[in-house]
């Protein structure tokens, strides 16, 4: 999705329509789409204000949210990588030396 444009252009097609022009003779003015400005004059209209839309998802949806409580409280596993399991490997004592179990 891309960036909403920016509040001053908001402003200054909000004083447009407080001139008394119309959404799309603002929009014209603004080198903006007629639907921009049919959408924001309705906008303006009902909230007083020409605000960008939230982006991005609802937080709090998803198919794991139920499950948030678990992920938070769950204690963390030591990951080993292929490094590490050579290093158990090359410093052990043992002259039969083996892979350790995560290995």
């Amino acid at each position: 999705m891309s960036a909403p444009l920016p509040s001053a252009l908001r402003a200054r097609f909000q004083r447009y329509i407080e001139e008394g022009l119309s959404g799309r003779a603002a929009a014209a003015r603004l080198k903006l789409s007629p639907a921009t400005g049919a959408r924001w004059r309705h906008q303006i209209q009902t909230t007083g204000r020409a605000d960008p839309a939230v982006q991005g998802r609802p937080k709090g949806s998803g198919k794991l949210a139920p499950h948030v409580g678990f992920f938070v409280t769950a204690p963390l596993v030591p990951q080993f990588t292929r490094l590490d399991c050579w290093l158990l490997v090359a410093t052990s004592s043992s002259s039969t030396a083996a892979a350790h179990p995560a290995c």
